[in-house]
């Protein structure tokens, strides 16, 4: 049985674990190209989860 995970939620917990991994936030175009995010929903993102 596989667990649901909303898009948000994983959004939220790549960002935070990339910045943990290597200390900096991930690019707009990763966001992009592994979520299928548009420019303007990824740079969103990193704004509203992505701090220090």
């Amino acid at each position: 049985m596989s667990k649901h995970v909303s898009l948000k939620s994983a959004i939220k917990s790549f960002i935070v674990c990339y910045y943990e991994d290597y200390g900096k936030l991930p690019t707009i175009y990763r966001l992009q190209s592994l979520f299928n995010l548009s420019k303007e929903d990824a740079s969103i993102a990193l704004r509203v989860y992505g701090y220090d």
